[in-house]
């Protein structure tokens, strides 16, 4: 079967550029943390997928269907409202975490945060990095 034909795509457009460029100074500065911790959980410094997602580590998923998609393991993007957390690997086997998170809401690869600071800053690296060497382990 064929690559699965998305619409958000990658772009060359600058990450630190798009960051800088969130006029709410609360949304950029949530931006700016989420940010350095993808960086330190991957080792990648991150790239722009459409207008507002920044993703970390390229990756080609097999679904059992036989579509192929070639996405990101983990990435974010800043909204009016909230950050979003994108796990690629969802949060299964993470209920633990996500009670110690701190208030939040979450879709099936999706983890909504209104304000980083009412939230528990190492968990959520804890989840970051769970879920970024979940989609790594599934590739063995």
């Amino acid at each position: 079967m064929p690559k699965a034909k998305l619409k958000t795509k990658k772009t060359r457009k600058s990450v630190d550029k798009f960051v800088a460029s969130i006029k709410s100074p609360k949304r950029r500065q949530d931006a700016e943390v989420v940010l350095q911790m993808m960086r330190d959980v991957t080792g990648d410094k991150g790239a722009m997928w459409g207008e507002r997602i920044v993703g970390f580590v390229d990756h080609t998923y097999y679904y059992k269907s036989g579509r192929v998609v070639d996405f990101f393991v983990i990435g974010f993007s800043s909204g009016a409202d909230r950050t979003t957390i994108y796990i690629m690997s969802g949060y299964k086997d993470m209920a633990g975490l996500l009670k110690k998170l701190g208030p939040h809401s979450k879709g099936a690869g999706c983890l909504y945060l209104k304000d980083l600071d009412t939230i528990h800053l190492p968990t959520l690296k804890k989840i970051m990095t769970r879920g970024y060497k979940g989609v790594l382990q599934s590739k063995k």
